[in-house]
Parts: C-alpha cells; sequence; structure tokens
C-alpha cells in the first residue's frame, strides 16, 4: 500500500513537472516570437502614441496647439471620443505643446474640442481659436474639410 502511494505520488510530480516544462517552452517561443516582430499586423495603438505610431498608420496627420494647462482636461476628454493622438512639448522662450493627431479624427476631435471649451466657462473664444487652427491645418495639408461651427 505505502509503495502503491509512493509510485502515484512519484508519478504525479514528473508529469506536473512535464507540463510546468511544455509551458515555460510555450512561452518562451512566443517571446522569441514577438521580439522578432513586435509590431505584428493587426496590432493598431489607440489613443495617446508616439509621433512615430501615428505617422506610420499612414493616414495623414494634423497637429494643434494647447496650453499646457489644459493638457490633463484634453487627454481625460480625448479618451472619451476615442481620438488617436501624440503629445509633442516644444521648449523656448514660451513653452508650447503640439497634439499632433490622425486627419480622419478630426470630427470627434472637434467634438472632443468643443466639449474641452465648455468645460472652461465662458471661452468661447477659445474654442474659436482652436477649431480655426485645426481648420487651417487640415485645409493647408488637403485632409479635409471641417466644418465652421459658431
Amino acid at each position: 500500500m505505502q509503495e502503491e502511494i509512493e509510485q502515484k505520488s512519484a508519478a504525479l510530480m514528473i508529469n506536473g513537472t512535464k507540463f510546468s516544462l511544455r509551458t515555460l517552452k510555450s512561452a518562451a517561443l512566443k517571446l522569441l516570437a514577438h521580439r522578432q516582430n513586435p509590431s505584428a499586423p493587426g496590432v493598431k495603438h489607440r489613443g495617446k502614441q508616439t509621433v512615430r505610431q501615428l505617422v506610420g498608420q499612414n493616414q495623414g496627420v494634423s497637429n494643434i496647439e494647447l496650453s499646457g494647462q489644459d493638457l490633463k482636461e484634453f487627454q481625460r476628454i480625448t479618451r472619451r471620443y476615442g481620438v488617436d493622438y501624440a503629445i509633442r512639448k516644444v521648449g523656448g522662450d514660451k513653452p508650447r505643446v503640439l497634439v499632433f493627431f490622425k486627419a480622419r479624427d478630426s470630427d470627434a476631435l472637434t467634438a472632443a474640442l468643443k466639449e474641452l471649451a465648455s468645460t472652461k466657462a465662458g471661452t468661447v473664444k477659445y474654442y474659436a481659436q482652436i477649431h480655426l487652427q485645426v481648420w487651417q491645418n487640415s485645409v493647408c495639408t488637403g485632409q479635409g474639410n471641417l466644418p465652421l461651427i459658431t
């Protein structure tokens, strides 16, 4: 009886070790495959990303300039609207922030900017400036027409 229990426990340990080794081998092979081709086809970046990732999607890129104070609020609102964007801080005597976005997201970005402007009490002029920048950038780059909202 004791011998039978020892044999079963030994067999269980061996099978458990084999299972662990197979799992480890499978995970290592997947890791190596991912390292060789990190941006597999079908993997798309969403939301905030680098400028290189945004340009790499070959869908046209436009940009606007925001003040640094609005950045957190802008990120919160654009997540809600599903806009793909990249943020680039530009130094100098007056630091500024450039926000790059896909040209096809211009309608969603317009809605997001409208909401951003409405959160800032009484800043219709602020929204008009940003909307004008977006419109000028899209017309200058030939990436479509944005309607003027009054």
